[in-house]
């Protein structure tokens, strides 16, 4: 059962990022916008995912609001895009790059605190990013996150994932927070939440590349 009172670190989570981004002279959550564009594309080329007939969408640690755009003038979508962020920095700057298009709400909190209306649903749910930074009893926090997602969306979630056995090994001395996953338990978990989940484990942006992507879908 969901843990509503789990404390997630925001402070770990704030600090990273200040660090990443110094680094990487960027605060989109990525090393550069075409990088950020691979995962979009990984994450919404599922067949499941019916674009034109989507009404909805909710983005979990939606940054600077990027995904937006991708999602209106490469896949036709045309609803109601909800982006949710937990740094105020990158809040402020979605707000002020797409904030005034129609169909847009960017809200700012953590995921798992954050009290969405009482039986409020998206027809799709992402988090692209928001399972990368290691927090206190990591296997709990990552049925708390995924349990919410499902609970939050009609037809199926897409998570971006550290894959620990398609991992990039330069990164961990550099950033030890980052949290790798071991996809194939993730998926078990995913099937504990609820059995009759379909859970596709795909790579991109070819199948012989790192970055991984779960789509989950079957939900109804």
């Amino acid at each position: 059962m969901l843990n509503q009172k789990r404390i997630v670190d925001i402070q770990k989570i704030e600090t990273f990022y200040q660090k990443y981004t110094h680094l990487h002279g960027t605060t989109n959550g990525w090393p550069s916008l075409d990088i950020a564009e691979d995962v979009y594309l990984g994450a919404s080329n599922c067949s499941s995912q019916k674009w034109v007939q989507f009404k909805s969408v909710l983005d979990v640690g939606s940054g600077e609001g990027h995904f937006l755009p991708f999602l209106r003038k490469h896949r036709g979508f045309t609803g109601q895009y909800t982006g949710l962020e937990l740094l105020n920095s990158s809040h402020q700057q979605a707000i002020e790059l797409y904030g005034y298009q129609n169909q847009v709400n960017f809200l700012q909190g953590e995921f798992l605190s954050y009290s969405f209306a009482n039986g409020e649903k998206f027809d799709w749910v992402f988090s692209l990013g928001s399972l990368g930074i290691r927090q206190e009893s990591p296997e709990q926090h990552d049925w708390d996150f995924c349990q919410k997602m499902l609970e939050l969306a009609r037809f199926g979630i897409s998570i971006y994932l550290n894959d620990q056995d398609n991992t990039y090994i330069e990164r961990t001395p550099e950033f030890p927070e980052i949290v790798y996953h071991d996809a194939a338990k993730f998926t078990a978990m995913l099937k504990q939440i609820c059995p009759r989940l379909k859970v596709e484990v795909s790579h991109y942006p070819t199948p012989n590349t790192k970055d991984t992507i779960l789509t989950v879908h079957g939900i109804l």
